[in-house]
């Protein structure tokens, strides 16, 4: 009952708990191949290749796993598949003739920092109210039962 007070604001012993759905996790929702370019879809032709567009780790959706997935999976599964993109990437690059620098030997941590800096920026609006307001909107807009003019509003 306290955790419907605190997470709700509902005192369960004078009103239900409302029930909504949930993600409970996300899996990548982006079509790609095991190399990870980009799929669309033309009802003309089927699937087809977009050049030069690459999705992977979370974001890809190169459908191995199904329709779920064991957690510790999803860092495999980045690993072999991130590498492949990354191959293909630069396969596809030295096609074109272009040159891929070498990473400069400080590029990890400088990217470290650089998620550090968005981590610990202050401003006017709290990661939490921020967090919250697109937690709401999408419960309005984008649950279950969608409307293409609900769904204008986000």
């Amino acid at each position: 009952m306290e955790t419907a007070q605190i997470f709700a604001g509902v005192d369960a012993t004078k009103e239900p708990i409302p029930v909504v759905p949930t993600v409970h996790y996300n899996m990548g929702g982006i079509p790609t191949d095991y190399k990870g370019q980009v799929i669309t879809f033309s009802p003309s032709k089927g699937d087809q290749l977009v050049p030069g567009l690459f999705a992977c780790g979370e974001t890809a959706a190169h459908s191995v796993h199904g329709a779920n997935r064991l957690g510790a999976n999803s860092l495999l599964d980045t690993v072999v598949f991130g590498r492949a993109c990354a191959n293909n990437i630069l396969e596809q690059s030295k096609s074109f003739g272009l040159k891929v620098p070498d990473l400069l030997p400080n590029a990890g941590e400088a990217s470290l920092a650089n998620v550090d800096k968005m981590r610990f920026a202050s401003g006017d609006i709290r990661t939490a109210a921020l967090r919250l307001k697109m937690q709401k909107t999408m419960q309005k807009y984008a649950a279950v039962f969608r409307r293409g003019d609900f769904l204008q509003n986000l």
